[in-house]
């Protein structure tokens, strides 16, 4: 169980550096005023709304097995 409950973190670290990674790039081509022109650059940042979630229901997930693991 110890095992599924790391496997869930290092899941949640790599959703991180992809959030970060797509976050960062949707930033940097959508405020270059002659690549697009068609939204704001902050919008870039709603890219990371359902990363920011599966990241949390990751981290859950491993604490709860384990703890489980642990008894």
């Amino acid at each position: 169980m110890r095992k599924l409950s790391y496997a869930f973190i290092a899941a949640a670290i790599i959703l991180f550096g992809i959030c970060c990674f797509r976050t960062g790039y949707s930033y940097a081509i959508l405020s270059h005023p002659q690549l697009v022109n068609s939204a704001p650059a902050h919008t870039a940042f709603f890219i990371a709304i359902p990363y920011g979630i599966s990241i949390a229901v990751c981290l859950i997930a491993a604490r709860i097995i384990y703890k489980k693991s642990v008894r």
